[in-house]
């Protein structure tokens, strides 16, 4: 059995989803200390493949800040130590978001996502766009994309 856990950050939040056999089995928004209860549910603490969705300065104009992207590192930062702290192992990567999204507008890429799901995933992932692109980035990691 395969597990992969997806992290989009959020600032001070993440999205979350863990996928078994490429199937997404739950979902959701966590604060960036804690690991969600469905993480502390698997046998073994075993993940094979964790993926995060790390954030990147584009060049040129940008009407963000560019230091929110500070937020964002450390969101995932605290994420992974809490992984390795409670001794959940598995590979880690990690993706920018033009590698596994490209420049697609968020209102588009969230609707292509869902279309991408099933029913019962949909309704596990909901509608928080750091939980769908979570979602997103793990079936798209699984190569269900």
């Amino acid at each position: 059995m395969s597990t992969l856990f997806a992290v989009d950050p959020g600032k001070w939040k993440y999205g979350w989803a863990l996928l078994h056999n490429e199937v997404i089995v739950d979902a959701g928004w966590s604060d960036f200390d804690v690991l969600p209860e469905a993480i502390h549910n698997l046998s073994g603490k075993h993940l094979d493949r964790v993926v995060f969705e790390w954030p990147q300065v584009y060049p040129g104009p940008r009407n963000e800040d560019p230091n929110d992207l500070l937020d964002l590192a450390f969101t995932l930062g605290m994420v992974e130590k809490e992984l390795r702290v409670q001794e959940f192992y598995g590979k880690v990567e990690r993706f920018h978001p033009r590698e596994w999204k490209k420049q697609v507008p968020k209102n588009i890429h969230n609707r292509r996502a869902l279309n991408r799901m099933t029913p019962e995933e949909k309704k596990i992932v909901g509608s928080n766009h750091n939980v769908i692109d979570a979602a997103a980035l793990g079936i798209w990691a699984c190569g269900r994309w």
